[in-house]
């Protein structure tokens, strides 16, 4: 039979076949050959004797979090508590371009925004660099039913530092998820972390993957490749004069021209020349 590995607890895997879960461990071989199996895995599995037998090809895998076959990453990132931050979400979402990786925003908490301003602001830079954001009240659950449509077939998964309301979000997309919901530490200016493993939720013909937060991302990119990847700016880099412009210095810089006539906002560029300094500075083999 073949399924898709929903969870994985202590070496002992749940597998669905679209209809029941099974559990089974993988063969010796695995070992043997080191590989190594995720959640989202398509495997072949005996249902009589309980063993994983195959993995199918993957058509992407993440290292951070672990997880193979998904058709889109939303980047899930609050108002306030922890605040929003226009650096780290620009950074998921070179992470989910880098990765090739269709990716969307879902901005948590926007009831206890101090002034619509800030709702007005993130609306308008993503919508100018060509990535759809979605607003969500985790009060009155303002916006979730819109939110619901994006996961109709598609296996999703959730991204974001600790604290931004993941878990919280997905009980509104669906209570029976029962989703333990971590406290945001005043003290520490972050989440407490609640989910500890990738766990693969059935939801509207697909599946949606809580994942464990995370305050930090490093993208290991060299600054050639962060100007590829990097939003905004990965549909600009072609019509530069040099083909390994880094959008600094450089004259005829469509990205340096774009963010002069407006049509790139400053903000994203600003983070754009901060993560290009810490951007790795060999040349990929």
């Amino acid at each position: 039979m073949i399924g898709r590995i929903v969870a994985s607890i202590s070496g002992q895997y749940s597998i669905s076949d679209g209809e029941n879960i099974f559990s089974a461990v993988p063969r010796g071989i695995f070992r043997k050959d080191n590989q190594r199996l995720m959640v989202g895995d398509l495997v072949e599995f005996n249902k009589e004797m309980n063993t994983i037998e195959k993995i199918l090809p993957r058509k992407n895998e993440l290292k951070r979090p672990r997880i193979a076959n998904i058709d889109q990453l939303l980047i899930v990132s609050s108002i306030d508590k922890p605040l929003f931050s226009f650096e780290l979400v620009l950074k998921y979402l070179t992470f989910a371009n880098f990765n090739h990786i269709h990716s969307e925003i879902i901005i948590t908490k926007t009831d206890i925004a101090s002034e619509n301003e800030i709702i007005a602001k993130i609306t308008d830079v993503f919508e100018k660099i060509g990535v759809k954001t979605h607003f969500i009240s985790n009060k009155t659950g303002e916006g979730i039913e819109e939110i619901k449509k994006i996961f109709n077939g598609k296996v999703s998964a959730l991204m974001g530092q600790s604290g931004v309301g993941k878990s919280s979000f997905l009980n509104m997309v669906d209570p029976l998820f029962d989703r333990g919901v971590g406290q945001y530490s005043e003290a520490l200016g972050r989440g407490k972390h609640k989910t500890r493993e990738v766990i693969l939720l059935p939801f509207g013909g697909g599946f949606i993957a809580d994942t464990p937060g995370f305050s930090s991302l490093e993208l290991e990119m060299t600054k050639e490749e962060l100007g590829q990847y990097f939003p905004g700016i990965e549909n600009l880099y072609t019509g530069c004069a040099y083909s390994n412009c880094i959008h600094i210095s450089e004259i005829n810089c469509k990205v340096k021209e774009a963010l002069n006539l407006g049509i790139l906002p400053k903000v994203v560029y600003d983070c754009y020349i901060k993560m290009s300094n810490e951007a790795l500075t060999f040349y990929r083999r």
